[in-house]
């Protein structure tokens, strides 16, 4: 038998009272009970479910979760039941996401959305959980798709990180959302109830936030918990966290409980030594020439252009002669450019140049 654990967890609201038998035990509050069980599927995949029930007494949080269990896993067979385990502040749930992994990539399907609920909401939320600080989580909202989320309809994976909404039951209770894992391909789907029983909106009327309840479904795919379980007296924190285990209005934003939870088990390294910038180079300077005159006649090489422009930096030069085309060129300083039969120079070019003194130059 081909053994791989599917880690489902469901936040849910019981709307409608109800009556049955339901698989596992479980703990109750007022308002609400916690159930976990294990189910072997008719493929032999054993699959672990933890639902978060709001119901008036446990015998009808256990109906909303054995209704919700015959929809998700049809021709399952309960092999364990127990107690919801007490989670400490923190706590993981399954296994994590390896680094190489992350950013998570998840896809959302919008068909049969409620109305009032859009893709800003899935992605909003996946922003939430990958800005946390010190944590190195994130998310990738990687656009839409057409596929259901296969963990809930087929118990195999597909593949995809899906988010779509699949119409469920309500006639003993809601199940407002689904999220599930598969610990063999690291895939995670969540299902949101389509159902107009489930009351799933916007938040306003009476609706439940969608919103929050992707907020903390992801949560969930993401590895933790619930902030608190409910056995043990809870902080203020755990109760005012999202993923704490009851459904108590519009939370939107993560609080420092969940901020926690995600940097404990994710916990961003230190942050690398800044990178020296890159300065732009300077640009090479143009060529020069290094010119070194002594006292008399020096055969130096010059520059082009006007003599001019460059014999100003040898103050020592008296007179330059070049030869050209028309023979031999002369300037001379001091002298009217009337008298001055050459004015520029062939670069590169020889020149003989009078000195009176000792002087040096680099031109350009």
């Amino acid at each position: 038998m081909r053994r791989a654990i599917i880690a489902l967890l469901l936040f849910a609201m019981a709307l409608l009272a109800g009556a049955g038998t339901a698989p596992g035990r479980g703990h109750a509050s007022p308002g609400l009970a916690a159930l976990e069980t294990q189910v072997l599927t008719p493929e032999g995949r054993v699959i672990r479910l933890h639902f978060s029930v709001r119901a008036a007494d446990e015998g009808e949080a256990r109906a909303a979760a054995a209704l919700a269990l015959r929809s998700i896993v049809p021709g399952g067979r309960v092999i364990t039941g127990g107690e919801g385990a007490a989670m400490a502040q923190h706590a993981p749930w399954g296994w994590p996401w390896a680094a190489a992994e992350i950013p998570v990539r998840v896809f959302y399907n919008p068909e049969d959305a409620v109305t009032g609920v859009g893709p800003d909401a899935i992605a909003g939320s996946m922003q939430q959980w990958s800005s946390a600080p010190g944590s190195a989580f994130a998310f990738e909202y990687a656009g839409f798709t057409d596929w259901k989320p296969s963990l809930h309809m087929t118990a195999l994976p597909d593949g995809e990180n899906t988010i779509a909404w699949v119409r469920m039951d309500c006639a003993l209770g809601c199940v407002l959302g689904v999220t599930a894992r598969d610990e063999l391909t690291h895939e995670a789907d969540i299902a949101l109830n389509s159902n107009p029983q489930a009351g799933l909106g916007d938040g306003a009327s009476g609706a439940a936030d969608a919103h929050s309840v992707v907020l903390h479904e992801l949560g969930h795919v993401a590895g933790l918990e619930h902030s608190c379980p409910g056995i043990l007296r809870c902080t203020r924190a755990e109760e005012e966290a999202v993923m704490y285990y009851r459904y108590r209005g519009q939370k939107r934003t993560l609080r420092d409980d969940d901020i926690a939870g995600i940097a404990a088990r994710y916990p961003r390294g230190p942050l690398p030594a800044p990178t020296p910038p890159v300065l732009p180079e300077e640009p090479a300077p143009p060529y020069e020439f290094a010119v070194t005159l002594r006292p008399g006649w020096n055969l130096v090489t010059l520059p082009g252009g006007p003599i001019a422009s460059f014999i100003e930096d040898l103050p020592c030069a008296a007179a330059v002669y070049g030869w050209g085309q028309e023979g031999w060129a002369t300037w001379v300083r001091g002298a009217s450019p009337l008298l001055r039969a050459s004015s520029s120079g062939q670069p590169d070019s020889a020149y003989w140049v009078l000195a009176d003194g000792a002087c040096e130059a680099a031109l350009p």
